[in-house]
């Protein structure tokens, strides 16, 4: 795997709820390059499913997320993320890096059994639908659930 080498970090624009940072970085060949990343608090994701396989998900596919408080766990996250949505007793499942070169961010998968009633704003989608559509963490947290299933 290819590695660069970070030699220096510098925030050049911090709001609300993103920074933007550019990285000195020594290239594999000796060579120094810049970079602009987009640091985003890291997120949990909850992968609620039911008995016939289907999970929770918006209107446009995407499973439930929620940025992680400054100082919170992301088991504490989640629990209150699954608590919300009538899931149980959230597993970690494996983490996401939705695009590593540009966006500082790490979605963080959990998964658990829901209640089978969907909250207001969600419905249940099958795990086909959920692969056919163009939500990278979603179809990437369908993947590590399906690889954990036994």
């Amino acid at each position: 795997m290819h590695e660069e080498k970070c030699l220096e970090k510098h925030t050049v624009y911090q709001g609300p709820s993103f920074s933007i940072r550019q990285d000195r970085v020594e290239l594999e060949d000796g060579r120094e390059s810049r970079r602009e990343v987009i640091c985003r608090p890291d997120r949990v994701l909850a992968l609620v499913y039911d008995g016939e396989k289907r999970v929770l998900a918006d209107e446009k596919g995407h499973l439930p997320r929620r940025p992680l408080s400054p100082g919170e766990s992301p088991e504490d996250a989640a629990g209150r993320l699954f608590a919300a949505l009538g899931g149980e007793e959230p597993r970690f499942l494996g983490e996401v890096m939705p695009s590593p070169a540009v966006l500082g961010e790490k979605v963080l998968v959990f998964a658990g059994k829901g209640s089978g009633q969907a909250p207001e704003g969600l419905h249940w989608m099958t795990v086909s639908q959920g692969m056919a559509g163009n939500d990278l963490c979603t179809g990437a947290a369908l993947a590590l659930w399906a690889l954990g299933e036994e």
